[in-house]
């Protein structure tokens, strides 16, 4: 019961993060499938820095979700200090 009051609403950009994330994984992987499929299941040096680069930009977004969730929970925190002085 003590856990509920810990947590807090996503922000509106934690939620934006999650939804272009999410729109990046699969639109991301029907791309790279389709290319795969257009070289007959060969892998190429195209295929393999798309798939790098696809990596990059997941483990960004990866990142930046939790940075952002660091400042909010360093908001609160603050908040909290400047209440007890």
């Amino acid at each position: 019961m003590k856990l509920i009051k810990f947590l807090r609403k996503p922000s509106y950009l934690e939620k934006l993060i999650v939804f272009v994330g999410m729109f990046i994984l699969i639109f991301g992987y029907i791309l790279m499938h389709k290319m795969l499929v257009a070289q007959n299941y060969l892998l190429s040096w195209d295929l393999i820095q798309a798939m790098f680069l696809w990596m990059i930009i997941v483990i960004f977004l990866i990142i930046l979700a939790v940075a952002e969730n660091i400042k909010e929970e360093l908001k609160k925190e603050l908040k909290l200090l400047r209440r007890k002085k």
